[in-house]
């Protein structure tokens, strides 16, 4: 399991690799097309 720490504190957890567009979508929309 991959957890990615934010600046905001929060967490993300993936169960499988990922990339960093793959972060950025579970942020938000607008970060992933950045």
């Amino acid at each position: 399991m991959i957890n990615v720490s934010l600046p905001d504190g929060s967490i993300r957890q993936f169960d499988q690799p990922v990339t960093v567009y793959d972060v950025a979508a579970s942020i938000g929309p607008g970060l992933a097309k950045a």
